[in-house]
């Protein structure tokens, strides 16, 4: 099982819709052998206000991974206004990503909120989808649930938009799904007429209890049916959330363990004994650890180290 960070240093280049960029591309490969398992995905949502957020939260479009045959799935939100001041060198970054995933047209200013899932990133703000997508080099459109989809030349990429949305989907090579086939479960998925993470999954829901607000938040679940392979020190579900300021990051990290008999206090600690990281409290309840810690700002963002 995967940290937010260790997903981005293996698959990123930047920060932002760049990580999203990462996060999506991931693989869905999924160790059972204890806390460094390996597996991707991700996800992300953003937004500078209360409505913003509510308008675009990853719990709604986040699929059960069991939809697409995937053995986990990774979604990530977060809240841009919030990262963009906390660290204002990262708007740069922020912006060529965007030209380079997109088009030129496409303005970081203009983008409320962004949120991942899977293999997938969906946009809201004051920009025009449409205007955006006439801009890029893409096939004629088909219609489904209320969005036009078109399939990007030359790639894997599918686009779609309802004229409030815009939908990027990238599967890598290996996944047995096409872009097009997620963001119309996607689509089901935020109209209420498939599966969501949120409403199937009793990992995800023993992650869920208690306050978890904060500007930044990642959850790696696996499937129902693949946790119940993993071995007993497996962490089959985990929950990152950061409130992210200029002079620092705080995180609070909790992990759910295949089993409590596979939980050693003592192992985890050690993993945070660094000095980049500040380790505030662990505490257990059953095969349920959190873990909260802190660390720069930069060193949580970045990428490349």
């Amino acid at each position: 099982m995967q940290s937010r960070r260790t997903v981005l240093r293996a698959t990123a280049g930047g920060t932002s819709v760049g990580l999203l960029a990462a996060l999506a591309g991931c693989s869905d490969e999924t160790s059972t052998d204890g806390e460094n398992g390996d597996e991707d995905d991700k996800a992300e949502n953003g937004g500078g206000t209360e409505t913003e957020t509510d308008v675009l939260a990853y719990t709604d479009w986040t699929y059960d991974p069991d939809e697409l045959s995937r053995d986990s799935i990774v979604a990530m939100e977060m809240d841009l206004n919030a990262l963009l001041e906390a660290d204002p060198s990262y708007a740069e970054e922020f912006r060529s990503d965007l030209t380079e995933r997109y088009h030129e047209s496409l303005e970081a200013e203009e983008i409320d909120a962004v949120v991942s899932a899977g293999a997938a990133e969906i946009l809201a703000g004051s920009f025009d989808p449409g205007a955006v997508i006439n801009e890029m080099s893409v096939s004629e459109a088909e219609g489904y649930g209320g969005f036009d989809l078109y399939d990007e030349e030359e790639s894997s990429v599918t686009v779609a938009t309802d004229g409030e949305y815009l939908i990027r989907s990238e599967p890598s090579t290996y996944q047995s799904f096409s872009a097009s086939e997620e963001i119309e479960l996607l689509i089901d998925t935020n109209a209420g007429d498939a599966a969501r993470l949120a409403d199937e999954s009793d990992l995800f829901a023993q992650l869920s209890d208690g306050d978890a607000d904060g500007d930044m938040e990642f959850v790696h679940v696996q499937s129902e049916s693949f946790a119940e392979s993993a071995s007993d020190d497996a962490v089959v579900a985990r929950r990152e959330t950061a409130t992210v300021e200029s002079t620092g990051t705080t995180i609070e990290q909790r992990d759910l363990y295949k089993s409590e008999a596979g939980i050693d206090r003592d192992e985890i600690e050690s993993q945070y004994q660094s000095a980049d990281v500040e380790l505030d409290d662990i505490s257990q309840d059953g095969r349920l650890v959190t873990i909260v810690f802190e660390m720069s700002t930069d060193e949580y963002l970045n990428t490349s180290s």
